[in-house]
């Protein structure tokens, strides 16, 4: 079962593309529509788990529910709690300090720098930095210091800029109002322990399915990490 997890999710990293287009099938069809299970002989993977693939050596993280509260699909407009992360404990955690990166809806904060701004962020308690690298995720061997940047006033190291496939993570569906992944943008972080970890995000929605319209199965991060030595 474990295999075919590790073959869908590598099989959506590599189908995913920039979705430019408006028409609902060419914007979503992901490849035939390889993201579904059932073409893979395995079942929905719906669950939070964290999963390390030996063969490729990186963790998995299927399904971490970071929703948020509020109907807008702009990230400043919502509130709530974000759910912290340890990158190398690879475990979700409420520590007030001991936690690297952030999830709520389409934003991704770091333990770095100071508040942005938005509604019920955690306090800074480390030195946590970040930079996006378009680069492909297996190519991704050194990092770039001069490139880190921390969460400031206004200003996120990590653009949620859902509008704009200009910057950030995300591209934008203005017809259908789908927020998805850039596949082609891996985040780089360095930890609050001086380490260096990559991260490319293969899904925004539950069970790692394609989105339907009128979906509220957002918020449901499933993304791949390693460490950069």
């Amino acid at each position: 079962m474990k295999n075919n997890k590790y073959i869908l999710l590598i099989t959506l990293f590599l189908g995913l593309y920039s979705c430019e287009k408006e028409d609902f099938n060419q914007v979503f069809s992901r490849g035939s529509n390889k993201m579904e299970f059932e073409q893979l002989g395995g079942e929905e993977h719906c669950d939070f788990e964290v999963v390390f693939n030996e063969i490729a050596d990186f963790n998995i993280v299927y399904n971490l529910k970071a929703i948020g509260e509020g109907t807008s699909y702009r990230p400043e407009d919502k509130t709530g709690d974000f759910v912290k992360f340890d990158l190398e404990k690879g475990q979700i955690t409420e520590s007030e300090t001991d936690w690297d990166i952030a999830f709520r809806y389409a934003t991704i904060i770091v333990n770095g720098g100071e508040k942005t701004g938005y509604k019920d962020e955690p306090n800074r308690t480390a030195k946590v930095s970040a930079y996006i690298e378009e680069k492909p995720f297996e190519k991704i061997e050194n990092v770039l210091e001069s490139k880190f940047k921390e969460d400031r006033k206004g200003k996120l190291a990590i653009s949620d800029n859902v509008l704009s496939s200009k910057e950030g993570l995300w591209s934008y569906s203005m017809t259908y109002h789908y927020v998805l992944p850039i596949p082609a943008r891996v985040a780089v972080f360095k930890t609050r322990n001086g380490k260096y970890v990559k991260m490319q995000i293969g899904s925004f929605y539950k069970c790692m399915k394609r989105p339907k319209p009128a979906d509220e199965s957002y918020g449901y991060y499933s993304f791949r990490y390693a460490e950069i030595k």
